[in-house]
Parts: C-alpha cells; structure tokens; sequence
C-alpha cells in the first residue's frame, strides 16, 4: 500500500509514500457497504462504502485523486473501487477528492477551507 494516515493540520489524512504519476491507482478498495451514508463514507452509484483508509481522505475543491467504481473498466477489476490519481503527487503529499464529486448529501455539510463554499454534496452543487 502506498498509502498511511497522518496528521495533517492537526487532523488526520492520507499522504502518499511514494510519487505517483497522473491517472493511475493510487488505492484499489472493496469496503464495507452501508444502508445509509455517513460522515465517513463514500458513495458509489447509490451505494455507501466505508473503509479504513478512505475515511481519513480529506476533501478538496482542487483534488489530487477521484473515486472510480472499477467493475466497468479496462483494468477488469470487478467488485472493487479505486482512488485514481488527477495530477502527478509526489511522496508526503495529501491525498484529496472533491466530496460533492461523489456524495448526494452529505451527511455534516461544512465550509471547506480550499475556497470557503459549503459542501453539501451533488444535490445541491
């Protein structure tokens, strides 16, 4: 894995232990499947999933990675979602995805710090 959680800004996150090149796998993940969202989750189509590793990955409106459902793509991974990675990141750096990409609510809407807008998930984008 090339991934570990850290403390960033005083919270946790997720950074990279090695560089990764633009537009490849940067975390492959099959998760757990919930019945509702939650502050931790990320939804895929309509469906949940919680994860060790995806819980800690912070939001960003400029993002370093998106979130795929793999079961539909040249890498035959059925059953599995991944973190594909937008722009080159270098080792140390945090791993982000842009949680309105991804959610239809979300659960604790907030302020981001990237630009100061609420994030409340597509519905409301």
């Amino acid at each position: 894995m090339s991934l570990k959680i850290v403390k960033v800004n005083g919270m946790n996150g997720v950074v990279t232990s090695i560089d990764v090149d633009t537009n490849n796998i940067v975390y492959e993940f099959r998760g757990r499947e919930v019945p509702d969202p939650t502050r931790t989750s990320v939804q895929i189509g309509d469906k949940h999933i919680e994860d060790d590793i995806i819980s800690y990955v912070n939001h960003s409106c400029t993002p370093s990675v998106r979130v795929e459902d793999m079961s539909y793509n040249d890498w035959n991974m059925f059953g599995t979602h991944a973190l594909i990675s937008t722009r080159v990141i270098v080792e140390g750096e945090e791993v982000t995805f842009d949680y309105n990409s991804t959610e239809n609510n979300i659960v604790y809407p907030f302020e981001c710090s990237c630009h100061g807008i609420m994030i409340r998930g597509k519905n409301y984008e």
